[in-house]
């Protein structure tokens, strides 16, 4: 960094007054002023790729709804658009975590269903039904 650029944005002076007392000691009187100059912080648009817009507040609203209310077209639909080529790189990776969710979502049900079961047999439960 060049000192002349550092002094140009930082602008401090110190002017300090030493004066003995009768004993021979310093004491200090103080005098301190600072300056600072700075540029105020730009506000810079959130990134996006070249040449691809962003989706819109009602294909997001559009896509929830897919994914909620027809569970089966959704996922399928999901599926498709977490590896196309041609889906907006947003939506793409929503899709992506949504999938990521979903299989552990799966797999912890699967768990637990299976520690029920388990602990059911174990305890005798499925005896008087045989």
């Amino acid at each position: 960094m060049d000192n002349n650029n550092f002094n140009n944005d930082l602008n401090v002076t110190n002017n300090v007054a030493q004066t003995t007392d009768n004993a021979g000691q310093f004491s200090q009187g103080v005098q301190y002023q600072q300056t600072v100059a700075y540029t105020p912080v730009q506000n810079y648009a959130p990134y996006q790729p070249q040449g691809e817009e962003p989706v819109s507040l009602g294909d997001w609203i559009g896509t929830l709804l897919l994914f909620n209310l027809v569970p089966c077209v959704g996922l399928i639909v999901c599926i498709v658009w977490a590896f196309s080529k041609d889906t907006k790189t947003s939506k793409k990776n929503f899709c992506r975590a949504y999938l990521i969710i979903y299989l552990v979502t799966i797999v912890l049900v699967v768990l637990l269903y299976a520690l029920l079961f388990g602990a059911m047999f174990a305890s005798g439960t499925f005896d008087s039904l045989m």
